[in-house]
């Protein structure tokens, strides 16, 4: 069985690091890339799992509203919602 930290310690350190510390791969030709500030689509997805958050707080006090206050009638599976 291949044991890395044997294969790391054959290598000299300057390579070791420099193979390190560098990319995994070079990029394909034309294409500069920024690793310091890559694109991403964290605003987008924040917005979406708020709204979700959003739409699902109302939906389960709206059952929870209904089931106390006007059908006025609990189950045992209503208990359960107060857990999620």
């Amino acid at each position: 069985m291949l044991n890395i930290a044997h294969v790391l310690a054959v290598f000299p350190v300057a390579k070791r690091d420099k193979d390190l510390d560098g990319p995994a791969a070079e990029a394909p030709a034309g294409v500069h890339p920024n690793l310091a500030n890559p694109n991403n689509q964290n605003a987008m997805a924040m917005s979406i799992i708020t709204l979700c958050m959003a739409l699902s707080i109302i939906l389960v006090l709206s059952r929870a509203y209904t089931r106390i206050f006007c059908i006025r009638k609990v189950h045992i599976e209503d208990y359960f919602l107060r857990d999620v």
